[in-house]
């Protein structure tokens, strides 16, 4: 699936790695979220789902360059965090179907058999992740927990940095957003740049022009939480509650059989939109109307055909009516007379 802003992608990749690891206030890696904990392929589908996401798309190189850098930019943030193994593997959009070794996304389209898939489980339909690691993809049981990227519906750039709830962006008791550091008479706007630009801050808290960066690390911190909410990177997202288990929906549900029913079905429905009445297309319309013509010639040439068409037709009514008012001029002398 190839997006409107990949040439933006093209022009940003020819400038390094390292370059693009920077975030901007609106970025094209922004359109992606990885959360965690771990969770079954089809419960992650439904948590996507439930913010107006999707799993991950990833059906290019160029795309496996974007990703690649979204999970380079959240092992920074969880650096302190010592869960870099919710990296090794995330679910992404797609199946695979062991006995016909055919790789497919959701819409049951074919992925470029050029990505190698390597195959983790032995049954018939099974779900793919993507290894941060080793820069692999692979197929696996769609019921094992994995960390798993979301991925926005739209092409739009989204805003890097968002607003939650604490409680929504911290693990457990060892886990916590810590203080980084603290720089007074700073914007909002500056407090935000700061912290994109800087790999170890994950949020800010911007009070009287006081600017306090957040960073996410493994162990229990405290400090003075003055709001409810705190501006985040909108990268990845800790679930506090595990999300419901979502049950595996059926792979016919997802890609029906291909039977001679849906075949002929598709044929007809074809067949209709391609269909088309002819006496609603422009050439049969322009058959019975006059194409407009604006020139003060046309107009006066149209102004003399109208009046010699009127005279000629007035002098007919003419002299008709004067033939039928002598008429009746004759016909009541005659009646006088009688």
């Amino acid at each position: 699936m190839m997006y409107d802003v990949v040439p933006v992608l093209l022009i940003l990749c020819t400038i390094g790695r390292k370059a693009l690891s920077n975030l901007q206030e609106s970025d094209p890696k922004c359109r992606y979220r990885v959360h965690f904990p771990n969770a079954s392929w089809h419960t992650a589908y439904d948590v996507c789902a439930g913010e107006n996401k999707t799993l991950a798309k990833i059906s290019s190189q160029i795309e496996i360059q974007l990703v690649d850098l979204v999970l380079l930019d959240v092992e920074k943030l969880i650096e302190d965090l010592e869960a870099k193994t919710y990296l090794q593997g995330v679910w992404i959009e797609g199946f695979r179907r062991s006995s016909n070794n055919e790789t497919m996304q959701q819409n049951c389209r074919s992925l470029d058999p050029t990505f190698n898939i390597v195959t983790a489980a032995e049954d018939d339909i099974l779900c793919l992740y993507y290894n941060y690691t080793d820069k692999k993809f692979y197929a696996d049981n769609c019921s094992t927990d994995r960390a798993f990227l979301c991925e926005s519906m739209t092409t739009d750039l989204e805003n890097c940095m968002m607003n939650n709830g604490i409680t929504s962006v911290v693990s457990d008791r060892k886990n916590g957003i810590c203080e980084l550091r603290s720089t007074p008479n700073l914007t909002l706007e500056e407090c935000k740049s700061g912290c994109l630009k800087d790999s170890r801050c994950y949020a800010i808290e911007h009070l009287s022009s006081s600017c306090k960066d957040l960073m996410y690390m493994y162990k229990q911190c405290s400090f003075g939480r003055h709001t409810l909410f705190i501006n985040h990177k909108g990268l990845f997202i800790y679930h506090p509650t595990l999300p419901s288990p979502a049950d595996a929906k059926p792979f016919k549900e997802w890609c029906p059989e291909i039977t001679q029913e849906i075949i002929q079905e598709k044929i007809e429905n074809i067949q209709k939109n391609l269909t088309v009445n002819k006496k609603e297309t422009n050439q049969y319309i322009r058959t019975l109307t006059s194409a407009p013509d604006e020139r003060q010639s046309a107009k006066n040439i149209g102004i003399v055909g109208v009046t010699v068409i009127s005279v000629v037709f007035g002098v007919i009514m003419l002299s008709d009516c004067i033939n039928v008012v002598r008429g009746i001029q004759n016909k009541c002398k005659r009646s006088e007379d009688s």
